[in-house]
C-alpha cells in the first residue's frame, strides 16, 4: 500500500485515474485554510505532485485522451450553503485553465459524468434537475427535468453509446434518461439515496451504492435485482466494477474498501486503512491497483490484483524478522550451538 500525503484538506472528495494509468486527480475540501482547497495532478507511479489547482472541487474525471480534465464544485468554497456551481476545465500538461464558468442557479457541481466523446458534461448538484453543459464552452445544451416535488439528484454515470444516462436520487429512485429529448424512460426502485452509480462496458447493466449500505448489480433492460452484496455495516458512497467486470470495489462510511466476486457475491477481501468514511474508490485501468479517498483527508493506493507466489514469498524473506533463540529454546528443541553455562552462544562450537 502507498499514501499520497500531499492535501492539507479535512477531506479528500474524489480521486480519478487517467486512461493510461500514469497519472490521477485527487480533490481536497473544507480545509481549516480555504487556500488548502484543491485537486492535485499527481504520477501514479512516484506520488510526486505534476499540478495543482486551487478551489473547492467535489468530483474530477479525465477527457478520453487524458490531457485534460473537467472538475466541479462550490464557487464559494467551504460555504457550501450557499455556493454556486463552478465547472473548470484544465489542462493538464500547462497547469492553465482552458475554461470556467460558474451557474449560480445551481447549488454546488457534486457529481459529473462525461459523455463517452468527451464533448460535454452531465451534472448533478442536490437540485431537481440534471445539466448537460457543452465541455469547449460551458454553454447549457439542456436541463434534465424530474416530475417529482422535491427529489433531488445526488450521482450520475453516461452510458457507453451516450444517448442515455442514469441519475440517482436522494428519494430511493435511480432514473433513467433519455439523452436526446431530455425525457424521463424509468425508474429503478434503489430504496435509500443512491450516492454511487457505475454501468457496465457493454450498457446491460449497472452497479449502485446506497446509504442503507445496500450495493445491488441491476439488468438494464428487466429492472431486475440480478445479485445483492451484503457485508459493509454502514451507508455507502461509491462502487465500480474493475475493468474485466469480474469483480467491483465499493467503499463505505464503516470505514472500509471491500473487494467482491461479481458471479458470486462473495466478498473476496477487505481494507480498512481509512477507519472513517469512504468517500470515493476508484481502479486503475489495469485492474491491478485500487484508489480510495475518504473523510480522514487520507489518499491510499493499494493492489487488488493476484500476486504471484514467488513475488509473495520474496516480499516476505526480504522482510521478515527473525528473533534469536532464547537458551532454553536451543535446549528444548536441540537447535545448536547450545549455550554455555554463563549463556552465551558461542557460533564456532558444535
Amino acid at each position: 500500500m502507498q499514501v499520497f500525503e500531499e492535501h492539507n484538506a479535512e477531506i479528500t472528495q474524489d480521486v480519478t485515474v487517467s486512461p493510461d494509468g500514469t497519472k490521477a486527480i485527487s480533490t481536497g475540501i473544507f480545509a481549516a485554510d480555504e487556500a488548502d482547497n484543491e485537486a492535485i495532478l499527481w504520477d501514479t507511479s512516484t506520488l510526486e505532485v505534476i499540478q495543482r489547482l486551487p478551489g473547492f472541487y467535489s468530483r474530477a474525471q479525465f477527457l478520453p485522451d487524458g490531457r485534460t480534465a473537467v472538475l466541479s464544485g462550490n464557487a464559494n468554497g467551504n460555504d457550501v450553503d450557499n455556493g454556486q456551481l463552478l465547472l473548470v476545465h484544465w489542462d493538464l500538461e500547462s497547469g492553465e485553465v482552458i475554461n470556467w464558468v460558474t451557474d449560480a442557479d445551481i447549488q454546488d457541481g457534486y457529481a459529473l459524468d462525461l459523455s463517452p466523446d468527451g464533448t460535454s458534461v452531465f451534472v448533478v448538484a442536490w437540485a431537481t434537475h440534471m445539466h448537460q453543459y457543452d465541455i469547449d464552452t460551458f454553454t447549457k445544451i439542456q436541463s434534465y427535468p424530474l416530475p417529482r416535488d422535491e427529489e433531488w439528484l445526488v450521482s450520475v454515470d453516461v452510458f457507453p453509446d451516450g444517448k442515455i444516462v442514469l441519475a440517482g436520487g436522494d428519494l430511493g429512485d435511480i432514473i433513467l434518461f433519455d439523452v436526446p429529448t431530455g425525457e424521463e424512460l424509468r425508474r429503478y426502485n434503489q430504496g435509500s439515496v443512491t450516492w454511487g452509480l457505475d454501468i457496465s462496458d457493454d450498457g446491460q447493466h449497472f452497479l449502485s451504492a446506497a446509504s442503507d449500505g445496500s450495493l445491488m448489480l441491476w439488468d438494464v433492460a428487466s429492472g431486475e435485482v440480478l445479485r445483492t452484496f451484503s457485508g459493509h455495516t454502514e451507508g455507502l458512497e461509491s462502487g465500480v466494477f474493475t475493468p474485466d467486470e469480474s469483480q467491483l470495489v465499493s467503499g463505505s462510511a464503516d470505514g472500509t474498501l471491500i473487494l467482491w466476486d461479481v458471479a458470486t457475491g462473495e466478498a473476496l477481501r477487505n481494507f480498512n486503512e481509512h477507519g472513517e468514511t469512504v468517500s470515493k474508490v476508484a481502479v486503475s485501468p489495469d485492474g491491478e491497483l485500487a484508489y480510495s479517498t475518504g473523510y480522514d483527508g487520507q489518499v491510499f493506493v493499494r493492489p487488488i490484483g493476484e500476486q504471484p507466489v514467488d513475488e509473495i514469498l520474496a516480499y516476505i524473506n526480504e522482510n521478515r524478522v527473525l528473533r534469536e533463540f532464547t537458551c532454553e529454546e536451543r535446549r528444548q528443541y536441540r537447535i545448536l550451538p547450545l549455550c554455555d553455562e554463563n549463556g552465551v552462544v558461542h557460533e564456532d562450537s558444535n
